[in-house]
């Protein structure tokens, strides 16, 4: 309920990664509103698809160049 809360919440400034939690979820996107911020989305025995790493993590010799 939380990472889909943070979705929400966080869309206007990292919208790809709030796709990606959505589709991690199993979420349909009609329920992706601020409307539904603190809505209970995930009931009992929901499915979710497999997890995926939502940043690259930035090595010291990337931020050299």
């Amino acid at each position: 309920q939380l990472v889909h809360s943070f979705a929400i919440l966080f869309n206007p400034v990292t919208p790809f990664a709030s796709e990606k939690m959505l589709q991690m979820l199993n979420v349909d996107k009609s329920l992706f509103s601020w409307a539904n911020v603190s809505s209970l989305i995930l009931k009992k025995n929901h499915k979710l698809n497999q997890p995926e790493i939502l940043f690259k993590k930035i090595e010291d010799s990337e931020i050299e160049n």
